[in-house]
């Protein structure tokens, strides 16, 4: 539909979803929107934008698979991502065909974890009218964000962008990257492979209380590794941040330094003890030593 909107500049035009949707000759009845931002512990860091990104089929089984029913065998599904932007990203039009039981053992691809005995298998197929909107629509989904699914005729939803080409965020540069532990899950594929790629010094914060814990990360995996190891257990096997036992969503990563490849284990250790001594997170951060 046409709606009016106002700013500091006065009324203009919107555009909203539902109109693009009969437009392409879908139906409102029975259909839902499905916004995918899962919050749980995942598998190395991923997320719905993660597995719909990857193209390898992953996505669309994590949305087949359901702990309970959230579906009718005849809906139509348009189905959204929240991307690393807070953007809510249209990924593709479905067709809800059949509902079964979960085979024992099923893995759910974001978390890793074998699904619950109760849980349910949709047979979701692919909808190709809406196909030439997939990755480049974004929409308002305005307040009720813990209601991940709603209907669209009563939910008719604001566009806010329709893009030319699809394109991630840019990696924002080493001294720019931040984020909180609680969001790693949330960073782009692009960004995990700069952030697998170099070693350096990195700082974490505790935004409660402003104090500090500067480590270093080396090997393979280079700074990726660490901040993972940070995401799956919430300490990363550090005495005085085990101790703290803060919600991943107030420790806040950052990087302070990117050292060469040539360094031994020694000098990076040196290069990380020049920066405890600098924010004095030793005496009044989180370093034990």
């Amino acid at each position: 539909m046409l709606s009016l909107e106002w700013n500091h500049k006065g009324p203009y035009l919107v555009i909203t979803f539902n109109l693009i949707l009969q437009s392409a000759g879908v139906n409102l009845n029975n259909l839902r929107l499905v916004r995918h931002q899962d919050t749980r512990r995942v598998a190395r860091g991923s997320s719905p934008y993660g597995l719909w990104r990857r193209g390898d089929g992953s996505y669309d089984f994590y949305q087949r698979i359901q702990a309970r029913h959230v579906f009718n065998v005849g809906d139509t599904l348009a189905s959204f991502v929240v991307t690393p932007n807070k953007d809510t990203l249209f990924t593709g039009l479905y067709s809800v065909e059949g509902e079964a039981a979960c085979p024992l053992g099923t893995v759910d691809p974001l978390t890793g974890e074998i699904m619950p005995p109760t849980s349910l298998l949709y047979e979701i197929s692919p909808d190709t009218r809406m196909q030439d909107f997939e990755g480049l629509l974004v929409i308002k989904w305005g307040a009720g964000a813990r209601a991940w699914i709603q209907l669209a005729e009563k939910q008719d939803k604001p566009i806010i962008e329709l893009r030319r080409v699809f394109s991630e965020p840019r990696f924002p540069g080493f001294s720019e990257f931040m984020t909180t532990i609680d969001r790693l899950m949330e960073v782009p594929d692009s960004w995990t492979e700069v952030l697998r790629a170099v070693s350096g010094i990195y700082l974490i914060t505790d935004t409660k209380t402003g104090m500090h814990y500067v480590g270093a990360a080396y090997g393979t995996e280079g700074f990726w590794g660490r901040f993972i190891a940070y995401f799956e257990t919430g300490h990363g096997g550090n005495v005085e941040l085990r101790k703290l036992a803060r919600s991943p969503a107030h420790m806040q990563l950052s990087i302070l330094e990117v050292l060469p490849p040539s360094l031994n284990a020694d000098q990076v250790s040196a290069v990380e003890g020049r920066w405890k001594e600098k924010l004095r997170s030793r005496e009044f951060g989180l370093n034990a030593n």
